[in-house]
């Protein structure tokens, strides 16, 4: 999906749709829906992935009392978006309910939908529709493609966007780690993000700007992506979701200007300044913090390459373990793809929907959110 729904750039043709029973030879190009290259982002598909997430996946397990992390994830979540959401009526919103949960020793589905109801509707009042979830620059050609994955992608960019000083943006990060970790659906999507989070060369814990938590969670977005398009080509084609790493030369052709005996290298400042173009909204009195000083994964300013996978023959030995791990995750997870429910929000109204079937564990193929499929 296109940049984060603006950052895809390179032509009006971004997935591949295969039809059923055809092989890649078959292919045909589904034009994008023209929201995906939209700069920033649409605030429709992110206001969507926080009433979706609030109503499908945070307390679909009871958080009792003895659950400090869990309830502790939760409290951070709240607080990111409350401080950090687009639109002051979307952060008051935000900041009720972090009030009403700071009370709460222990969560039941029953108490989370009790406390959701008491919230005025819509939850989210600026930005999003009516009915609280409906993808615009995430829509995709079926059911089966982008949607709440590529929504959450563009909140999580979107939130660190927005982050106007380093403890801001460090918190910001660590808070979506703790999401992923504690109450996204697709669990071993959740170990493959926790696990990039903890690779020596690039730590997560290591970030201590702000721009350096924007670069890490981009670089971490191009891993995921590489490691699909690499364990699992076929059936992502098949899918129509064929990946690359983003932004696209098409979409940022200084963001990636030179070649090395690697490959193409990224410039990080571009990069930076690409990411705070398709993500960042700023507001009256309240402007987007400029992209700042870059930080490498090493901790300093420079110019570093992210191993372009799809290209380049000298795979690093981390990345090289995590592209043949990742190829029975991403089976898993693209056998669970098909049993992914389009979300059916109800109009005017903070009621908890259904959960996903637990036959299917919830999980989701982690997609399609970046301008990667140009």
């Amino acid at each position: 999906g296109g940049g984060g729904g603006g950052g895809g750039g390179g032509g009006s043709c971004a997935t591949v749709r295969l039809p059923s029973g055809s092989d890649s030879r078959a292919a045909e190009p589904f034009p994008m829906p023209p929201e995906a290259f939209s700069r920033p982002v649409p605030l429709q598909d992110v206001t969507s992935a926080v009433v979706y997430g609030l109503q499908r996946e945070v307390v679909v397990v009871a958080i009792g009392e003895q659950d400090e992390a869990r309830r502790g994830a939760l409290r951070e979540w709240l607080a990111t978006l409350s401080a950090l959401l687009p639109a002051e009526p979307n952060r008051q919103q935000m900041g009720r309910l972090e009030a009403m949960c700071a009370h709460e020793r222990a969560i039941s589905p029953e108490r989370w939908e009790e406390l959701l109801g008491e919230i005025e509707a819509p939850l989210l009042p600026t930005g999003g529709p009516a009915g609280g979830i409906a993808w615009a620059a995430c829509r995709g050609a079926s059911a089966d493609a982008r949607g709440y994955p590529c929504g959450l992608w563009l909140l999580f960019h979107t939130l660190l966007a927005q982050a106007r000083t380093d403890a801001q943006g460090v918190a910001a990060l660590r808070a979506i780690r703790s999401y992923v970790r504690f109450f996204f659906g697709c669990q071993g999507c959740a170990r493959h993000f926790l696990a990039m989070s903890n690779l020596e060369a690039d730590p997560l814990d290591g970030v201590r700007t702000a721009s350096g938590a924007r670069l890490w969670l981009w670089r971490a977005h191009n891993r995921l992506n590489a490691r699909l398009n690499a364990s699992a080509a076929s059936e992502v084609l098949r899918l129509g979701l064929p990946k690359q790493q983003w932004p696209t030369p098409a979409a940022c052709p200084q963001c990636r200007p030179r070649y090395t005996a690697g490959g193409r290298r990224w410039e990080l400042g571009a990069v930076a300044e690409y990411l705070h173009g398709t993500f960042c909204r700023p507001e009256p009195g309240r402007p987007c913090s400029s992209p700042g000083t870059v930080e490498s994964a090493a901790g300093s300013s420079a110019v570093i390459g992210i191993a372009p996978y799809l290209t380049a023959p000298n795979l690093t030995a981390t990345d090289a373990y995590y592209l043949t791990a990742g190829a029975v995750l991403a089976a898993c997870l693209l056998a669970c793809y098909h049993c992914w429910e389009r979300a059916s929000a109800p109009a005017q109204t903070n009621r908890l929907l259904p959960p996903s079937p637990r036959s299917c564990g919830r999980g989701i193929l982690w997609h399609d959110s970046d301008g990667s499929s140009d």
